[in-house]
């Protein structure tokens, strides 16, 4: 049995530290190390895990839209809509959270961009920023935030 005990930082290098340093952690299991930094305790497998180098976004999300979306009785016309403009990669999808609302569900952003030209409407957020699709390691990244912010606020 080891006397060092894993602790992963915001930059995914994992730390090792004694007992002592270890029974500094918060509820939300997170310890300030002794260089300033903040690191989360981490067990098994996940002490292994290296941050990914890149991901392309288009190999793991659709991109739903709710501003392009319509009533579920309006799904004929739209659908006939669809087949009229050529755009491929759309589909439509009943809203989980809302039910007789359909989403948009495009397979890139650029087929979004082409559909939404179809429909007389623009999309002036994607310029902005608006369009930014996260990958996994920065919404596990966004998560830990999150946990390290609720377990200030319970102290």
């Amino acid at each position: 049995m080891s006397n060092k005990f894993p602790f992963k930082t915001d930059e995914g290098d994992i730390v090792h530290v004694t007992f002592d340093i270890m029974m500094n952690m918060d509820s939300g299991g997170f310890i300030v190390l002794p260089d300033g930094r903040l690191a989360r305790r981490v067990r098994g497998e996940e002490c292994r895990v290296k941050k990914p180098k890149s991901e392309r976004v288009q190999d793991r999300a659709n991109y739903v839209s709710d501003s392009l979306g319509f009533t579920k009785k309006a799904l004929p016309e739209y659908q006939q809509h669809l087949d009229q403009s050529g755009c491929k990669g759309i589909e439509f999808r009943e809203d989980p959270d809302v039910p007789g609302f359909m989403q948009v569900v495009c397979d890139s952003q650029k087929t979004k961009m082409k559909y939404a030209q179809t429909r007389g409407m623009s999309d002036r957020n994607s310029s902005n920023g608006g369009s930014r699709t996260l990958t996994e390691y920065e919404l596990e990244a966004a998560k830990e935030l999150a946990m390290r912010h609720g377990s200030k606020n319970k102290s």
